[in-house]
């Protein structure tokens, strides 16, 4: 079984908006606080190699994209310029999946970003904004397995010490009566730095592990789709 490709999912985000649309009371402008919910849909832009299908393909994983989600809070700052700190976990698999072994990288991930707000529509009971934006991050929790026992290979577990990294964002935000909808590209450099190491069990040295697997780079592109109220 393959793993759907996520790369047709960076698709031009001014294609969500369709219809009138509505301001006012919507949590844009100085001084307004939103909370927002965020589903997260990656691509990695790194892959790593860790074994061979019975069809000579190449079975791989990245630290960055796959699917998550999380909680943000924005603020405010002045009519132009937000601020947003987004706590969130996100997690990717192997591709392509297959029926007898299984990987996985997870993380959680704490984001501030500030945005600069270019209002498209600017008219009473209607606003569209285009934000761009960029910040730092935190990655704690980083943790690498693989289970390719049933075929002999063993168990393989990784822990890593928190990650850092920037990122830089793109979005369209909706205003509508009393919330808002958004959706965007969020492009992320982190890289994260082996902690512990074990097989089947077994505590091994961090300096037996594969260079790539010892400094894992989990750079990607992620697809954001959020709900501000």
């Amino acid at each position: 079984m393959k793993l759907i490709s996520m790369k047709g999912l960076l698709m031009a985000a001014g294609l969500f908006w369709a219809g009138p649309l509505a301001a006012a009371g919507n949590g844009r402008g100085t001084g307004q606080w939103r909370v927002e919910p965020q589903l997260l849909i990656g691509l990695g832009l790194k892959n790593h190699e860790v074994g061979v299908t019975t069809d000579g393909e190449s079975i791989k994983i990245s630290a960055g994209g796959g699917l998550g989600g999380g909680i943000s809070l924005g603020y405010g700052l002045t009519d132009s310029v937000d601020v947003e700190v987004l706590w969130g976990y996100q997690r990717s698999t192997l591709s392509p999946d297959v029926s007898n072994a299984s990987g996985s990288f997870e993380r959680y991930l704490t984001l501030a970003t500030l945005k600069y707000k270019i209002p498209l529509v600017k008219r009473e009971g209607a606003w569209l904004d285009f934000k761009i934006g960029g910040g730092i991050g935190q990655y704690p929790s980083g943790k690498f397995k693989t289970d390719f026992g049933s075929v002999g290979a063993g168990r393989t577990e990784v822990r890593y010490k928190a990650g850092q990294g920037f990122h830089l964002t793109a979005d369209f935000e909706r205003y509508l009566k009393r919330c808002s909808l958004s959706a965007g590209v969020r492009y992320s450099v982190v890289s994260y730095k082996a902690k512990t190491a074990e097989f089947n069990g077994a505590v091994q040295p961090v300096s037996s592990l594969n260079a790539e697997f010892e400094k894992f780079k989990g750079d990607g592109v992620d697809f954001v789709l959020a709900f501000k109220f």
